[in-house]
């Protein structure tokens, strides 16, 4: 069968004509809808396949629509479901009772197709990312990074994609331990959605791929301020995550597998990035393989850099200077 590029909707009314009118503007929005005339149908049905967002009305014939509600967000295979209460019922009491029983959001009856539109990808796409979003950090995991990679590359409105990681965190983490690790990567995706804020626009996104790995999408002539404010801001935070010697002296002994001693500095942060302009690309897997193997030269630079498919490097001045040989 064919899936519905924006969603499947369950419109719980018992007005047929409400059904009818509602389901058609849902339809040609590009939704698929699902039907219930009760809160007993719309929970039977809510059981065999959850859908994207429910559009749920207050008065119905059996139970009514606070009581489905609260049903729903009780539910562990529901709860996530968007609930827009969809009433003719006006007034703060109104209002203040769908708060209560767990609602996302309430719209008046009939609605604005242009509004119910806007306010159904709104809350599936909000739904999509805290489901799919890391653990950890509560940033963006992997399927929204790549459904809004996709959505940009195919958009043909320039863009620059940047992949981050630390460099030497490995051995931090063996030496430190998994919970001072994890307090590093806070740190990371903490400077990184900052900068991005700071120096980014309105529609720039931050992700978690995992790991000590995040990407971040932007306008390419944004790029080089956020990453020099990574870089800087990293390099000049790091410090406070290791005990007072190895801050001092700036390395900590390690051993490797074959039980050769090196020494291991301080953890950096690696950015390289590609505009979606700099060649030819078809399709954004293109991109994203430029863009690992820009990260790879990247690492093999000492200190935290910024590294450009045009094959400029920013080493951060606080780092050791490197060329790239």
């Amino acid at each position: 069968m064919e899936t519905c590029p924006k969603g499947t909707i369950l419109l719980v009314d018992d007005s047929q004509t409400i059904r009818a009118v509602i389901g058609q503007q849902l339809r040609s929005a590009g939704y698929e809808p699902l039907f219930a005339a009760s809160g007993v149908e719309a929970l039977l049905t809510l059981e065999r396949e959850p859908p994207d967002a429910i559009l749920l009305d207050i008065n119905l014939p059996d139970v009514d629509g606070f009581a489905v509600c609260r049903r729903i967000k009780l539910n562990p295979r529901t709860y996530h479901v968007p609930v827009i209460v969809l009433t003719s019922m006006g007034g703060t009491e109104s209002e203040l009772s769908a708060i209560d029983a767990g609602a996302d959001d309430f719209i008046p009856k009939p609605p604005q197709p242009r509004i119910l539109d806007a306010r159904l990808r709104m809350h599936i796409k909000r739904s999509q990312r805290e489901r799919c979003s890391n653990p950890l950090t509560g940033l963006p995991g992997n399927v929204v990074i790549e459904q809004e990679l996709t959505e940009r590359f195919a958009s043909g409105r320039p863009f620059c994609l940047a992949y981050i990681d630390l460099d030497d965190f490995k051995a931090y983490n063996d030496r430190y331990g998994y919970q001072r690790g994890d307090a590093v990567i806070l740190l990371a995706g903490s400077i990184i959605l900052g900068a991005v804020e700071a120096e980014g626009g309105e529609a720039d996104f931050v992700g978690h791929v995992g790991g000590d790995d995040f990407v971040a999408l932007t306008d390419p002539e944004r790029m080089p301020a956020i990453a020099e404010r990574i870089t800087r801001a990293f390099d000049e935070a790091i410090g406070a995550y290791y005990d007072d010697e190895t801050r001092e002296r700036g390395w900590f002994d390690a051993v490797d597998r074959r039980g050769n001693a090196y020494r291991v500095p301080l953890v950096s942060v690696s950015v390289a990035s590609v505009a979606s302009y700099d060649r030819p690309f078809e399709t954004s897997l293109e991109l994203v393989d430029d863009v690992t193997e820009l990260k790879r030269r990247a690492k093999g630079i000492s200190g935290s850099v910024h590294v450009t498919e045009r094959r400029h490097t920013a080493v951060h001045p606080g780092a050791a200077a490197a060329s790239e040989g």
